[in-house]
């Protein structure tokens, strides 16, 4: 919505700017011509009639389906895979049961990471455990049969039931056992190592502590980039933390989690103008 708000913001600059220019040019046009024009802005605004982006099951305002009567049982959110995609956040709302992921405007770290592993980076056979590892749920819900199958296999999971859904569709609720390990903490238990000889300043993040990430934290933390310029105070800039940038989920001490370049024009200025840039991670608690 905020990506929304903004080119709308764009475009009503771009139509106030340019309609001194327009009443200039429709000055200067003939009777005739000029009443084209209008015509023209005229037609532009009918509406043209679209056919809808998809078909949505009646009975989404009807009782709620039993995986919705399922799924209002307990607040705790829940870890839909593949993904929470957009049929699924809108038949979500017979029960409004909270879930990880979707769609909302920019995501959060956590949940950027949760979606490249879940969905950008390739299916394996370790996704499974880093989803749940990240996100920690009590309840796991496969959209697909062939998902649902593979969630059988794993030991961390208990199959509840499979429910009707709209669409015809039957998703499969499994139960989770509670997660066990050190969590791993962005801000605590790990240390930025300055990389040199790039064309850029670059930094690796590097684990100081073995553990997991915990998305709901990594949500909380974002990144500060602190710009040194000559004979002048430091400057620091909050930036976001690009969750699709870590590496993975669990790490051993010593393994980098991320890395990072400032690729500002600024740093290429020559050396003795030339800034430097430090980093660290900022979480609230």
């Amino acid at each position: 919505m905020g990506a929304l708000r903004a080119a709308g913001r764009a475009l009503i600059l771009v139509m106030l700017f340019s309609l001194p220019a327009v009443m200039t040019v429709l000055e200067a046009l003939r009777p005739r011509a000029l009443a084209l024009a209008l015509a023209a802005s005229v037609v532009e605004l009918i509406p043209v009639p679209q056919r809808p982006a998809g078909r949505v099951d009646p009975a989404l305002w009807g009782p709620p389906s039993a995986l919705s009567q399922e799924l209002a049982k307990a607040s705790d959110p829940v870890l839909v895979l593949p993904a929470a995609d957009a049929t699924f956040m809108l038949y979500a709302t017979q029960s409004w049961t909270p879930y990880f992921g979707g769609y909302s405007s920019r995501a959060p770290a956590g949940e950027e990471l949760l979606e490249t592993v879940t969905v950008r980076r390739p299916w394996g056979s370790g996704s499974l455990d880093a989803a749940l590892d990240l996100t920690r749920p009590q309840r796991v819900l496969a959209l697909t049969p062939a998902l649902a199958a593979q969630l059988r296999a794993s030991p961390r999971l208990k199959l509840r039931g499979c429910y009707r859904h709209l669409e015809g569709a039957e998703p499969c609720l499994f139960e989770a056992k509670p997660f066990s390990g050190p969590t791993l903490q962005l801000d605590r238990d790990a240390s930025w190592e300055t990389s040199a000889g790039g064309p850029w300043p670059a930094a690796d993040l590097r684990a100081t502590a073995a553990g997991a990430l915990d998305a709901l934290e990594v949500d909380r933390c974002k990144l500060r980039r602190t710009t040194q310029l000559p004979h002048l105070p430091a400057l620091g800039h909050d930036l976001h933390l690009q969750g699709s940038a870590i590496l993975g989920v669990r790490f051993a001490a010593g393994e980098r989690i991320l890395h990072h370049e400032a690729r500002q024009v600024i740093f290429r200025l020559p050396a003795p103008l030339r800034p430097g840039a430090y980093f660290e991670i900022i979480c609230g608690r």
